[in-house]
């Protein structure tokens, strides 16, 4: 018997189940590749929103406590592009201050966001801080009290 001149329906069926298995390993190695490749995008853009929220917070942070205490407003949100102009036109950038009195202490929280548009990822940086009013001729000591991401 001669597989050449017997038509053996046998072989070509193993030949084309082999073929499917192959093509089937190849479309799910495929899928997972783009699934990973999907992850890493997601991950990549955390990253850069928590990098843009802390270094925003961090900008305006600096400006809120360059002045005197007395000065600092009850409630304000602000672009995040007035102080970070460099950031990328893909995302945006907020910044949020609430102050008051409580416990007869002045304190606040400062809360810095930054959301990519492509993604709709969104990350936060906040400080808690308080005002402790200085002894003598020193003036008031502002005090991060918490930090939260």
């Amino acid at each position: 018997m001669d597989l050449q001149k017997k038509n053996n329906g046998f072989v070509s069926c193993f030949v084309l189940a082999l073929g499917l298995t192959v093509l089937m390993i190849a479309m799910g190695s495929a899928r997972l590749a783009q699934d990973q490749l999907k992850e890493a995008e997601a991950y990549c853009d955390t990253v850069t929103a928590a990098y843009y929220a802390e270094n925003l917070l961090h900008l305006y942070w600096d400006e809120m406590s360059a002045q005197p205490c007395r000065a600092m407003p009850l409630s304000e949100k602000k672009d995040g592009r007035k102080f970070y102009p460099s950031a990328p036109t893909a995302a945006d950038l907020e910044v949020h201050c609430v102050t008051g009195v409580h416990n007869s202490t002045f304190e606040g929280t400062a809360q810095a966001s930054c959301t990519m548009k492509l993604s709709g990822m969104t990350r936060t940086c906040s400080i808690r801080f308080q005002v402790r009013p200085g002894e003598g001729d020193a003036g008031d000591q502002i005090v991060i009290t918490r930090i939260s991401y």
